[in-house]
């Protein structure tokens, strides 16, 4: 929230002082002149955001020490900025199940996966949560957030490759275990953006069981359609907290038990 106000109080100011000072409206017909400034001041205020993520990004990046937690600050540029650009696309979020989440323990989150815009509408919206995602490789190539997400402990998958995948696994729980992070997932391994719920990975649920942490369950409804209705239309999007499970209520499940009975949660509530 924090750039979407410095952006637009700075392009209201220099409208404001623009039109009273160097660029002043005299007349009825100089009413395009604050139009004109804030437009102006709203990409200028983008271009000042941009250039410190990248700076702040690159400082951050030139330590070679790993990161032993997430830092608060990078964690707030990144959430924030997902947040913009979630406004900037028109997208207007109802948020359901917020107080469900667990207050203290770690977790693995897992979500249906339409849109690129799923793991920044869940990030941007549950901004006190350290949720560091798996993604694809490419998505660790992300102009600005490149620099970020490494630092937060997002970590890329190769799907191809069962032995990186299962370190990939192994690492997740060790986060969720020592406290740094809790991970967030997509079981499907891929976008369906046709809006439906694709086959799950079972594997993935490993991770929860052997870090015996909480299981939260999340779906996002009508993502598919934001690049689709941008930029004439809003799209209304549900992020909608399911059902979290406790350890205790994993114990004695398989991978593949919980994989099914999360699938099914979320298609019931995504066909409400």
């Amino acid at each position: 929230m924090i750039i979407n106000l410095t952006v637009v109080l700075g392009a209201i100011a220099l409208a404001v002082i623009g039109s009273l000072s160097f660029w002043p409206v005299t007349q009825g017909l100089d009413f395009y002149i604050p139009i004109v400034l804030f437009i102006a001041g709203f990409i200028g205020m983008i271009a000042l955001w941009w250039i410190f993520i990248d700076l702040y990004g690159r400082i951050v990046s030139i330590s070679k020490k790993e990161p032993h937690k997430v830092n608060k600050f990078t964690r707030f540029l990144l959430c924030d900025a997902m947040r913009f650009i979630d406004n900037l696309a028109f997208v207007w979020v109802k948020v359901n199940g917020r107080e469900k989440l667990p207050r203290k323990e770690r977790f693995l989150l897992v979500q249906n996966h339409a849109s690129k815009f799923d793991p920044m509408i869940v990030n941007g919206y549950f901004p006190r949560k350290d949720i560091a995602f798996i993604t694809k490789p490419s998505n660790m190539k992300i102009p600005l957030a490149k620099r970020l997400m490494p630092r937060l402990f997002y970590q890329p998958i190769v799907r191809e490759n069962p032995l990186q995948s299962l370190g990939v696994m192994k690492n997740s729980q060790e986060l969720i275990e020592k406290d740094i992070t809790s991970i967030g997932v997509y079981p499907e391994g891929t976008r369906h953006q046709d809006g439906e719920v694709g086959e799950f990975h079972e594997g993935v649920f490993n991770i929860c069981l052997k870090a015996k942490c909480p299981l939260v369950v999340v779906t996002t409804t009508n993502t598919n359609k934001i690049h689709k209705n941008y930029p004439f239309k809003v799209t209304k999007v549900r992020l909608n907290v399911v059902r979290v499970y406790t350890p205790e209520e994993l114990e004695g499940k398989t991978a593949l038990a919980i994989s099914n009975e999360a699938r099914e949660l979320m298609l019931k509530d995504l066909n409400n």
